[in-house]
């Protein structure tokens, strides 16, 4: 199954955005403290991808994927720091900041996934990871899940999933 990576950075005190790093594979969500930074994933057969951070020239109505290295295995990922997220915790609830200091966010009636300098329950997600597998569900509307949309290499927001779609890694 093809699957989206949350991976957590590896390295210590890296002050330059557009160095390429590498980060490793979340096992658990107990790792997820504040301040720590995360990428999303996901692989797919000759295309390796993390998730962008919301440009509306290149978004759109979602966050587009960016290219990445992964390893073999793919436990780890190597890509630009640029597309890092902090986690932040609120409870039980976590919300993600991108390098511009805006909220992932989940907007609209059609659920499209943004960024935004507001805090509320469209910036809060519930997260768990089983076998390295994250799902981030929305606190706003929580039947829906972030997957990495493979036709539209897109990172998105869906109720369900189809063929086309791939469960996330952080």
């Amino acid at each position: 199954m093809k699957k989206i990576l949350l991976a957590i950075l590896s390295v210590v005190a890296i002050s330059v955005y557009s160095e390429n790093v590498t980060w490793n594979i979340v096992q658990t969500t107990d790792s997820l403290k504040d301040g720590v930074r995360v990428l999303f994933g996901t692989q797919k057969l000759n295309a390796n991808y993390v998730m962008g951070i919301y440009d509306n020239s290149v978004s759109k109505s979602n966050i587009h994927g960016v290219e990445a290295t992964y390893d073999a295995l793919h436990h780890q990922i190597t890509a630009d720091l640029s597309y890092v997220y902090t986690v932040h915790k609120d409870g039980d609830k976590f919300y993600f900041v991108d390098a511009q200091g805006r909220y992932l966010y989940m907007y609209n009636t059609n659920k499209n996934l943004s960024a935004s300098t507001e805090l509320n329950n469209q910036a809060k997600w519930t997260c768990s990871v089983n076998d390295s597998v994250a799902i981030l569900k929305s606190v706003y509307s929580s039947s829906w899940k972030i997957l990495y949309n493979h036709s539209a290499k897109l990172f998105c927001t869906y109720s369900s999933q189809d063929n086309n779609m791939s469960e996330i890694y952080l």
